[in-house]
C-alpha cells in the first residue's frame, strides 16, 4: 500500500516538447516534498497499443505520481507550497489535475517493486450507482483475471481520497488500475491471449456506472527515490 499525489498535464501535442523541457528543468523540485518517497514520470509510448476493445485515446502530455510512506504525508503533500509553485511554472497551454489516490500493488509484484517500465494505464470516472460495490467487484472479479495475463510484471490498482483535494482540480475517478509489462511488445501480445478476452467478459459483469473510462499505455521513468542521490 502507497498514497500517491497524481498529476496529469493535458493540452495540445504540440505542447509535449515543452512539457518534457519543463520536467527536466523543474521536475527535482518536487524532490522537496516532505515525505517523498517516489517520484514516477509516464509518458506515451513510441509504439501503438494493440487492445482489441480499447483504442485511439489520447493519453495525457505528462503524468507524475509521487508515492509517500503514509496517508498523512499525502495530505502534507498536497497542501504544499512546493507544489504549489512547481504547478504554476508549468507550459502555457497545458491543463493540469492533481488527484489524492490510495494505491494497493497485487500479485505478481505484491511488495510494489515495479520492475517492468511499460505500463497500461487505465481510469474508470464517476459516476456510478454504487461506487463501493463497482470497486469491490473490480478488485475481487478482474484483478486475478489480470494476473494470468502472459508477462504481466505489476498490477496496482487506485482509490481517490476525495477530501484530500487541493488548491488544484482532482479528477473524479471512480477506480484506476494499471498493468506494467516489460515492453510495447509484451504487452501487445497479453492484449492476444485468452486473458484479455476473459477480462472483456468480466467487465460486462460489474455493477453499472455512467462514466467514461479511459486505456492508454504509457513508458514510465523513475526519477526520485528517497535515500538515494
Amino acid at each position: 500500500m502507497s498514497w500517491t499525489c497524481e498529476i496529469a498535464l493535458t493540452g495540445d501535442a504540440a505542447r509535449r516538447s515543452p512539457v518534457a523541457a519543463w520536467l527536466s528543468q523543474a521536475g527535482p523540485g518536487l524532490a522537496a516534498l516532505d515525505g517523498l518517497c517516489t517520484l514516477d514520470a509516464y509518458t506515451a509510448t513510441e509504439q501503438a497499443a494493440r487492445d482489441p476493445y480499447n483504442g485511439g485515446e489520447i493519453p495525457p502530455l505528462l503524468l507524475l505520481l509521487a508515492a509517500f510512506a503514509d496517508e498523512a504525508g499525502l495530505r502534507r503533500a498536497m497542501a504544499d507550497p512546493v507544489l504549489d509553485d512547481w504547478l504554476s511554472r508549468r507550459p502555457d497551454g497545458t491543463a493540469v489535475t492533481v488527484s489524492a489516490l490510495r494505491r494497493s500493488f497485487h500479485a505478481p509484484d505484491a511488495a510494489g517493486t515495479m520492475p517492468a517500465p511499460v505500463s497500461y494505464v487505465v481510469r474508470y470516472l464517476l459516476p456510478a450507482d454504487d461506487a463501493a460495490a463497482f470497486r469491490r467487484a473490480y478488485l475481487a472479479g478482474l484483478v486475478p483475471i489480470q494476473a494470468r495475463l502472459p508477462g504481466i510484471r505489476s498490477i496496482l490498482c487506485y482509490v481517490l481520497l476525495a477530501d484530500a483535494a487541493g488548491r488544484w482540480p482532482a479528477m473524479d475517478y471512480l477506480i484506476g488500475n494499471e498493468v506494467a509489462f516489460d515492453s510495447v511488445d509484451a504487452f501487445n501480445a497479453a492484449m492476444r491471449s485468452p486473458a484479455r478476452d476473459e477480462l472483456r467478459t468480466q467487465s460486462g459483469t460489474l455493477p453499472a456506472y455512467s462514466g467514461n473510462g479511459s486505456h492508454v499505455l504509457m513508458r514510465r521513468e523513475r526519477l526520485f527515490t528517497a535515500g538515494r542521490d
